[in-house]
């Protein structure tokens, strides 16, 4: 089965996802959690990983599920179709 297309890089919808993403980033580090902790109830966290393929330190807003003792993290690409990266 063929992977839904991700929108390009220069697309207005990529760029309100991103801006999107770095201003959460920002709020939640700001107010240490209190802010952008949620959405729409589901748990955040930050992720904070190297780039595949540029090795730039990066930080994702991810949700994620406890299951026990263990977190799992959820990898969704924004809630749309395309696999996340």
């Amino acid at each position: 089965m063929a992977r839904p297309p991700v929108p390009p890089s220069g697309s207005l919808q990529f760029k309100l996802v991103k801006t999107f993403v770095d201003l959460n980033v920002r709020v939640y580090r700001l107010t240490g959690g209190r802010l952008g902790a949620k959405v729409k109830r589901a748990p955040v966290l930050l992720l904070d990983h190297l780039g595949r393929k540029t090795g730039r330190a990066r930080t994702t807003p991810v949700l994620y599920l406890r299951d026990g003792a263990d977190l799992v993290i959820v990898g969704s690409c924004g809630g749309s179709d395309a696999m996340p990266a």
